[in-house]
């Protein structure tokens, strides 16, 4: 049997789940006027659009005593859940919660153990980024604000995609797969890249520490991070 590249194993997956992200997220048009929600960013009196709507996310941050409108301690919901409920259920277990969250986020419902297992395989191998991408976009231009170096890097990896204005259910799901895949690997290596223009020589981690030799890199991504002896390169892309 031929084995498919990572490339095609996330475009399958997309396609097999579109009807589950089309199932989750569409929202009844009659529900726009129940609520009152604007299909702008802002109304007349400079509301904004209900999150809740969706049932993605719904946050409480403040509320109304005695006519006035005041801050509270911020809860905040995925899919119904409470996040603290999410985040305590992770470390109860001692398992890292990110791919479940993003299941959970996409596609409505907790994975179970077996599905859990296939989506972060799939995110995995999904992480990696185009030849020299982290040389020529990254390390070259390194900056200390990590949305502006993410939102540069989303607008380049969108050159390297294949079919970018494709706005199918399935080719849309495929593209967040593939950006949040890659978005450790964009704050790993910036942040790198930023310490290294510091002048500071350290390289750490969550990940296994593994020493190279001089020259040498750890992966495709990493490139000239790794050029120094006295670091110790690392790097979780391939964790």
């Amino acid at each position: 049997m031929v084995r498919r590249s990572p490339f095609e194993e996330l475009v399958q997956y997309a396609d097999d789940h579109e009807q589950d992200v089309i199932q989750s997220a569409t929202i009844d048009k009659s529900l726009y006027q129940k609520y009152g929600v604007k299909r702008g960013l802002r109304d007349e009196n400079g509301k904004g659009v209900l999150s809740g709507l969706t049932n993605i996310s719904e946050i409480y941050a403040r509320e109304e005593i005695d006519g006035k409108i005041v801050p509270t301690d911020g809860r905040l919901w995925y899919r119904g859940y409470d996040i603290n409920d999410l985040v305590n259920g992770a470390i109860a277990e001692s398992r890292y919660g990110f791919e479940e969250i993003t299941y959970l986020l996409l596609f409505g419902q907790l994975p179970d153990k077996a599905t859990l297992q296939d989506f972060t395989e799939l995110m995995a191998s999904s992480r990696f980024l185009p030849t020299n991408f982290v040389r020529d976009v990254i390390m070259k231009a390194p900056s200390v604000d990590m949305m502006n170096s993410l939102s540069r890097s989303v607008l380049t990896l969108a050159s390297y995609d294949s079919n970018p204005s494709d706005l199918s259910v399935s080719n849309t799901l495929r593209q967040c797969l593939r950006l949040i895949a890659v978005f450790r690997c964009w704050l790993y290596t910036d942040i790198t890249a930023t310490i290294t223009m510091s002048g500071i020589k350290a390289c750490t981690s969550i990940a296994p520490i593994h020493r190279f030799r001089r020259r040498k890199t750890c992966c495709t991504c990493c490139g000239p991070i790794c050029s120094t002896r006295s670091w110790k390169p690392v790097c979780w892309i391939w964790r």
